[in-house]
């Protein structure tokens, strides 16, 4: 949409389907409800699959919140459900859980970013990832402990630890602060100088991130299955 701007866009996109996992479903329904306001202003018609039968209620009930239309029985309604999306957002920041165990840590400060990736480097060595997913996990760890270090206080924690799948999950933890919502959603311009692209990288290398912000800091999950 971007590159063809003024012009209308058509979309279709089925973010939600059965089988994700609740971490995944409560990242996508942030997505959904932040749609509209990516597309606010612009000639956009977007169109959201949902397999109804196959989801649970609550998924469709989330859905009812985060679309101001509805299409039922090739017709359309609205949705009287409809939420704004910060509401919606707000019931998305469910607190992280905790890892089953396994979990190891390190802490870093400015001027030790090559440590940082090569504790990532080391704790993602001899997991199920493949080398070319382990590049894009220790890429995605360096992107965030930079953001760390330049808008996050100068000092940080990442923990590592593996899944039951074999995948692999990185957090930061910070004291940074997100105040755009659409952070890392949205490609940033090469040649915008207040950053971003860091955050849109991870995004785009990682299967599913998750943030969450509070008063005393910035925590981001990254994880990578290995396939």
């Amino acid at each position: 949409a971007d590159r063809h701007a003024g012009r209308p866009a058509r979309i279709v996109g089925e973010p939600i389907w059965p089988g994700r996992t609740q971490a995944e479903v409560l990242e996508a329904t942030r997505h959904e409800a932040l749609i509209n306001t990516a597309f606010a202003g612009r000639r956009a018609t977007i169109l959201c699959p949902y397999d109804v039968p196959g989801l649970p209620a609550a998924v469709v009930s989330d859905a009812r919140r985060t679309h101001p239309m509805l299409m039922e029985e090739g017709k359309d309604l609205p949705s009287l459900d409809y939420a704004d999306a910060s509401s919606v957002m707000a019931d998305c920041d469910r607190p992280l859980p905790e890892p089953d165990g396994g979990a190891t840590w390190f802490a870093y400060a400015r001027g030790e970013l090559g440590e940082v990736r090569a504790y990532a480097e080391a704790r993602t060595r001899g997991t199920a990832l493949s080398p070319p997913r382990r590049g894009d996990l220790i890429i995605a760890v360096s992107e965030a402990a930079a953001n760390s270090l330049a808008h996050g206080g100068g000092r940080g924690v990442l923990r590592m630890w593996g899944t039951p799948g074999g995948g692999v999950v990185a957090e930061i933890r910070d004291g940074g602060h997100l105040a755009d919502p659409l952070a890392g959603r949205r490609r940033p311009s090469l040649a915008s100088a207040n950053g971003g692209r860091g955050l849109w990288m991870i995004h785009q290398l990682c299967d599913l991130v998750e943030i969450r912000a509070s008063d005393s800091g910035l925590t981001l999950r990254m994880h990578m299955e290995p396939s």
